[in-house]
């Protein structure tokens, strides 16, 4: 289930790159609370200046990002899709794009 941030994959011009080896801040552990702190972006999304009327969506696709975190793989998709919801609200997006980068490569 791709819940509220499934999405077409593009087609790929060229092959993929061999992933490069995850970052120290990629550690289960930190993984693990980053994927938490989704749960606490979702709660607050007003503090985060994502508008009224777009709240619902953002907090549903919030906590449908933490589900997929909680139970791997991630899909590209999904993560891209996360990344776009993200970048139309500057103050979420510098806190959700940082949880979302650890999981580029295992997806990729």
């Amino acid at each position: 289930m791709l819940g509220l941030l499934g999405a077409p994959a593009p087609a790929a011009s060229a092959p993929a790159a061999p992933a490069a080896p995850a970052p120290p801040s990629a550690t289960p552990a930190s993984a693990a609370s980053g994927v938490l702190e989704l749960l606490s972006l979702a709660a607050r999304v007003e503090d985060l200046d994502v508008p009224e009327r777009q709240r619902p969506i953002v907090r549903a696709a919030l906590v449908d990002l933490w589900r997929q975190m909680e139970s791997p793989p991630v899909r590209w998709e999904t993560l891209r899709a996360a990344v776009a919801l993200a970048m139309e609200h500057p103050t979420l997006a510098r806190r959700v794009l940082p949880l979302i980068v650890p999981h580029l490569d295992r997806a990729a």
